[in-house]
């Protein structure tokens, strides 16, 4: 019984609550309100340049035209604007005023009504005049979307400008307040909208969005509503790099009257059938507006014209060539195929085509795709180059068209290839594309990325050593989680030390979470050569994963305890480098090595006082406030002094990532034979270079290869010639985000960011075996530019923030190697060139078709001097001797 009286108070009191906060718009009556809003654009940070904007108001009339009359809160409310004006956003003076000669009244927005169907605080739909153009009719649903409002607290689910967005109300008295979660927002799927997969080279993009409705004091109306909307954009590596949207919008009742012409019909399409006139059925989504091209626009062809002596070979690496490449880019994304096609095939633009290609790959669309191909031939051996290069431009495609995914991965499977050189940089440009791809699951599962994965994977299991080493360098690139169970498998079987070693640097491109205990097993076997000798580089890449990555405790102690029963006394050394390189580390790995040596049978100089050369270094390149390199030297010397292997490293970490910006790793092999060392690999004499650039895993470079090469030297008295290899010269494309904000007023704000590397990479030997010296140089010179773009959409009005920032440096890394006496001697050195950066902000504000424009801007500079950088202790001392204590004067190298 007292559940049941219970009940009944729980429904009156329900009942009661409904009627107190239902509203009573009146069918036949109109409701005046002056509504008003306004959108900045900034930076992103605090600056004297200000703001720009628009401050639009007008008079809004909402009549009830027709109500349900089984449900007195469906209704049809018919939107009519009034005296609609534009001023400054901000105060600013007479002669910087943008809209002081406009037409009183702003024709952009039309006097035809809107009718919005609002069903309990809900606007579920809309009918616009046929006759109205996009932008009126969105700033119209703007004024709709502040008559959405619920009277009990809670989330929901409501459709306006921004899409289909999760909301929050919490209501006290006659004050409702609305919070709309702007990250939950969904609008239909665009192919002009991109971002870059990896956050680390891409873009944070903050918002917010709040709306507070003050009710009449009957709560039959909403007496008021204010809302703002809040955008922030930055780059990720560099947060000054900015802009910052703000958009309000008010709504103020003013009067209401009697006297509004109501609709006949039973239901609301019929009701607005009987107002004559053509209407369509819309939601209060903005619909998308073009921007018609002013003055400033200009051709394809025109850019290219302009940029023309900016994108010669001449200025590869330098920031007029970035910054040309991004004007081009803008230009042919825009453009058909026919016309990037004249444009290549221009004999005025024949010094500039590589740069053109590579612009073209880096558009990312059929058209530029299809231009491309129009003049290039995979089974053409005489453009070797140009299609390796191409290649690796489209490897960093960060939305690639399946189209040309499949495309590539059919010339790879039906060898259709130049050369074996091609092939491998095709099969490299098909792992990376798989990684971008596999971002998102639903591009991942596609029929071409599975087949391609498959064909890797089988591909493993080859006999042919070249087809296995050929698809581990693409499972490399790809680092696709499904494919570490293959590559264990690999190299738990492998008997080719080469294809070992290919196989343990995939693996070291996975993250730590990923090493679990069975890889660790395999890694542990082939380090402490359980079942098979192995080679000395074998050892020091399995070691280097155990200790790096996700190593037990019971790992870490076994290696260290090998230290001193190592054959190898120079991979014994570099063994002890690195792990007490990893007591430094902030890691899970980095403590679990501590806790490890903190057991004094393991930690003590018995096991980590062993003397050699081959060392692990780590330390600082540039630390800023959102973004660190650091640079890590990992060198394997022989028992002979021979440089067998050594890595260069530069990583970048920010926004809780890491890229391994680059990575050079020169290697020689085969030579230990002449000097009678035994090194457990059978391979032929050879020297020459890895390359990764941003994290891409590119051809390696042979600088000698054979034994035939080897004597040549010799007869040649012993020089290596010294000739200098590229790695890679082009441009390639960085940061690529384009994306539309719609905001709840109506406005559309196009937010665009572009970032484009200049770069010229490569490397030269001086290899002598008379005079048993050698010295090897990796040149690494290069130019960031990043253009950035937040503007508004809308064909009366031209206003926004443009951005333009560009950097150039240079780091040389040169390592001289003397074995003519044991122990041998070494000296590295690492210079920086002076490092200049810039940055160009404008914002601006013009009406359409008005000579008043109003224009802002700013230049900031900095120039960092040249650097030498201190590396190892034991590195100075071999430097002084070598060299002499008069050229570390005159250098200031060491």
């Amino acid at each position: 019984m007292e559940a049941q009286i219970f009940g009944v108070i729980a429904v009156l009191l329900g009942v009661t609550f409904n009627q107190v906060f239902a509203f009573n718009y009146e069918l036949g009556k109109t409701y005046r309100y002056n509504y008003a809003t306004q959108l900045e654009i900034s930076e992103g940070q605090e600056s004297m340049l200000g703001a720009v904007g628009v401050h639009l108001s007008t008079q809004a009339d909402v009549a009830v035209v027709w109500q349900n009359t089984q449900n007195d809160q469906d209704i049809l409310l018919q939107i009519t604007l009034h005296d609609t004006r534009l001023f400054n956003a901000t105060k600013r003076e007479d002669n910087e005023n943008t809209y002081l000669s406009q037409s009183p009244i702003l024709q952009a927005v039309s006097s035809h009504p809107i009718f919005a169907h609002w069903n309990s605080g809900k606007v579920s739909n809309l009918f616009a005049s046929s006759a109205d153009t996009t932008s009126s009719l969105n700033v119209k649903k703007g004024v709709a979307s502040l008559l959405q409002v619920q009277t009990s607290d809670g989330k929901a689910t409501e459709v306006d400008g921004s899409g289909e967005c999760t909301v929050s109300y919490t209501n006290q008295d006659n004050i409702i307040r609305k919070t709309k979660d702007l990250s939950s927002c969904r609008k239909p799927a665009s192919s002009e909208e991109f971002s870059h997969h990896k956050t680390i080279i891409g873009v944070t993009i903050q918002s917010d969005s709040q709306t507070t409705f003050e009710l009449s004091d009957d709560k039959s109306i909403i007496q008021s509503a204010t809302s703002t909307e809040n955008y922030r954009t930055y780059v990720n590596i560099r947060h000054d790099l900015s802009s910052a949207v703000k958009s309000s919008q008010s709504l103020t009742f003013v009067s209401s009257e009697d006297g509004a012409k109501t609709l006949q019909g039973d239901s609301v399409e019929g009701a607005v059938a009987s107002a004559g006139g053509e209407f369509i059925n819309e939601d209060l989504e903005n619909d998308p507006v073009e921007q018609q091209c002013t003055e400033e626009c200009k051709s394809a062809a025109e850019v290219v014209a302009g940029v023309r002596d900016a994108l010669t070979f001449e200025n590869l690496s330098k920031m007029k060539s970035a910054s040309a490449y991004l004007q081009v880019l803008e230009a042919f994304r825009g453009s058909s195929q026919e016309t990037i096609q004249e444009i290549l095939n221009d004999d005025a633009n024949g010094d500039i085509l590589p740069q053109l290609l590579d612009v073209a790959g880096a558009t990312q669309t059929q058209a530029a795709f299809d231009a491309a191909m129009s003049i290039l031939d995979f089974k053409n051996e005489e453009l070797e180059r140009t299609l390796e290069r191409f290649l690796v431009v489209i490897a960093y495609s960060n939305h690639p068209s399946q189209d040309v995914f499949t495309f590539l991965w059919e010339l790879l499977k039906d060898d259709g290839t130049a050369n074996e050189n091609v092939k491998m940089t095709l099969a490299l440009t098909l792992g990376m594309m798989i990684n971008t791809n596999c971002a998102t699951e639903e591009k991942c599962q596609t029929q071409s990325v599975q087949d391609a994965l498959s064909w890797f994977y089988d591909g493993l299991k080859s006999e042919s050593a070249e087809t296995r080493i050929l698809c581990l360098q693409a499972l490399k690139n790809a680092v696709h989680p499904a494919s570490i169970a293959a590559i264990t498998g690999l190299l738990d079987a492998e008997e080719d030390m080469t294809v070992i070693e290919v196989g343990l640097e995939a693996l070291e491109k996975f993250k730590p979470e990923y090493f679990t205990s069975q890889v660790n097993r395999v890694l542990n076997t082939l380090y402490h050569q359980s079942r098979r000798p192995v080679s000395i580089v074998v050892q020091k890449l399995a070691v280097t994963s155990i200790l790096g990555k996700n190593p037990s405790e019971q790992d870490v102690v076994n290696v260290v305890l090998s230290i001193p029963h190592q054959a190898r006394l120079e991979l014994a050394k570099y063994v002890i480098s690195k792990v007490l390189q990893m007591t430094e580390k902030d890691s899970q790995a980095g403590e679990t090595v501590r806790r490890a040596l903190r057991n004094q049978a393991v930690g003590n100089y018995y096991n980590l006082g062993q003397d050699g050369f081959s060392t692990a270094y780590k330390n600082v390149l540039a630390d800023t406030v959102n973004a660190m390199v650091d640079f890590d030297i990992n060198i394997l010397f022989t028992g002979a002094g021979l440089l067998r292997q050594s890595n260069f490293d530069v990583l970048m970490h920010a926004a809780g990532e890491s890229m391994m910006v680059l990575q050079v790793a020169g290697y020689s092999k085969g030579l230990e034979y002449f000097f009678g060392e035994e090194t457990g690999g059978d391979d032929e004499a050879g020297a020459g270079l890895g390359v990764q650039l941003l994290d891409m895993q590119l051809r390696p470079l042979n600088m000698v290869a054979g034994t035939s090469d080897l004597m040549s030297m010799a007869w040649n008295l012993g020089s290596a010639s010294g000739s200098s290899y590229p790695a890679l010269q082009g441009i390639m494309l960085l940061h690529d985000h384009v994306q539309k904000i719609s905001l709840q007023s109506g406005f559309d704000v196009d937010f665009t960011l572009h970032g484009g590397a200049s770069v010229d990479l490569g490397g030269s030997l001086d290899f002598s075996l008379w005079d048993r010296t050698s010295t090897t140089i990796v040149y690494n010179s290069g130019a960031v530019a990043i253009k950035g773009s937040t503007k508004v959409v809308t064909p009366f009005l031209r206003t926004g923030l443009d951005f333009h920032a560009e950097a150039s440096g240079v780091i040389n890394f040169i390592t001289d190697v003397q074995f003519s006496t044991l122990p041998p001697m070494f000296c590295l050195q690492m210079m920086q060139e002076p490092l200049k950066y810039r940055n160009h902000v404008n914002v601006y504000e013009q009406l359409t078709r008005s000579v008043n424009k109003y224009e802002a801007k700013a230049v900031r500079r900095t120039k960092i001097k040249d650097l030498s950088f201190k590396l190892m202790d034991e590195n100075s001392p071999n430097c002084h001797e070598m060299f002499g204590k008069d050229e570390e004067e005159d250098s200031g190298w060491w």
